[in-house]
């Protein structure tokens, strides 16, 4: 039996509502998984790209009553006008300038708690230069 390269590989033209998603497709099976155990208010996606995970994110959040922002330095092709639709919140901000520090400190301390951070460790520079956004 030939199987589509998909199922063959991790990350074959994967899409989520026909928006490119860059999670291999079973990980989107676990976050499904994930929202049905957690009571979750809120979701921080850090790095939109071209939007399937935001698009995925946000969908949950409709079924399950929870918002979504999701933010990027720029946009790569993600949906933007169906995503705010939908009811996500996108924001442009450089996230490892300094001077976003207190701005993200500000959203996350604004937002509904229990709050899911997620980052996919996309095309982040390889050094590691991240400021915490903790209070302590």
């Amino acid at each position: 039996m030939d199987f589509p390269n998909c199922l063959k590989k991790a990350h074959y033209s994967s899409t989520f509502g026909g928006v490119e998603v860059s999670q291999k497709w079973n990980d989107l099976a676990l976050w499904e998984e994930f929202f049905n155990r957690a009571n979750v208010n809120s979701v921080v996606e850090l790095g939109t790209f071209r939007g399937g995970m935001t698009m995925f994110f946000t969908l949950q959040g409709i079924a399950r009553s929870f918002s979504v922002t999701s933010i990027d330095n720029q946009n790569h092709g993600a949906p933007v006008e169906q995503l705010t639709k939908l009811g996500a919140t996108l924001l442009h901000m450089d996230l490892l300038a300094e001077s976003t520090v207190e701005p993200m400190r500000e959203l996350i301390a604004s937002l509904p708690k229990p709050l899911v951070l997620f980052c996919d460790n996309g095309d982040k520079p390889p050094n590691g230069n991240f400021t915490s956004l903790s209070s302590n």
